[in-house]
């Protein structure tokens, strides 16, 4: 019997869905989600993980989450500054 071939299910990531949520609740402007999906993606660049664990996914999924939400509280829901 074969081996199955794994399937891979692109899923949205934490950072573009959270930016999208707070521009929902007026938290951030529209022009500020692509800035913030940015931002993130730069600040996780010294982390970068090639070929991450599923432990790995988890921790950065994570860690975007909470580096979204503690960058728009620190703006102090004003626009992020690029």
């Amino acid at each position: 019997m074969p081996t199955p071939t794994p399937v891979y299910i692109p899923t949205p990531t934490p950072t573009p869905v959270q930016a999208v949520e707070l521009f929902i609740d007026e938290k951030i402007g529209y022009l500020d989600i692509t800035k913030v999906v940015e931002q993130c993606c730069e600040a996780h660049q010294a982390e970068l993980v090639v070929s991450p664990s599923l432990e790995e996914i988890v921790h950065f999924d994570q860690w975007a989450r909470d580096w979204v939400a503690a960058t728009v509280a620190a703006s102090n829901k004003t626009a992020v500054t690029a």
